[in-house]
């Protein structure tokens, strides 16, 4: 029997060989998210099928064990991965960072990322989603948005977060 964790550790490795593939061969540019999540579920039945097939006696057990260990190790790089495509915020200090020991690096990567980008970037996307729709010059919430927002909310109550977080 192979280490305990080791085929969630393998499959994590094949998943970022995988997407690192996808993204620089295929796409040549940043995958959208949920290609991403395709890739990850599948190869996640495919560390589940490895240890059920090639450990018959723990199979239960270590697919259960590899299969929690690949899902955290692929979440983990999946949330740094929406995170530094989708937030502006991480934009800009990659921006400042890559102009560090340059004179108001910080202005310049304003410049780049002005206040209202970071609200049109958010609108934009509740726009496309149909959350938001603007007529007349105005937004207004959607059937769809509505519902998000209630579950949102519901959400926010059970776990206490506060006002706006």
């Amino acid at each position: 029997m192979i280490s305990a964790v080791a085929y969630g550790i393998a499959g994590f490795a094949a998943f970022v060989v995988a997407t690192t593939i996808y993204i620089h061969l295929v796409r040549k540019r940043s995958a959208p998210v949920p290609h991403i999540l395709m890739l990850w579920l599948t190869l996640s039945a495919a560390v589940v099928a490895a240890v059920v097939g090639l450990e018959p006696r723990h199979g239960l057990v270590l697919a259960t064990t590899n299969f929690f260990v690949y899902l955290f190790l692929g979440e983990t790089l999946l949330f740094i991965y929406a995170a530094s495509i989708g937030s502006i915020s991480i934009r800009l200090l990659v921006t400042m960072h890559a102009l560090e020991g340059v004179p108001e690096s910080f202005e310049r990567a304003m410049k780049r990322y002005s206040p209202g980008s970071f609200l049109d970037v958010r609108l934009d996307t509740l726009l496309a989603k149909g959350l938001l729709i603007e007529r007349r010059g105005r937004y207004e919430i959607t059937g769809r948005g509505r519902k998000w927002a209630r579950g949102v909310a519901h959400l926010k109550r059970i776990f206490a977060v506060g006002a706006g977080g």
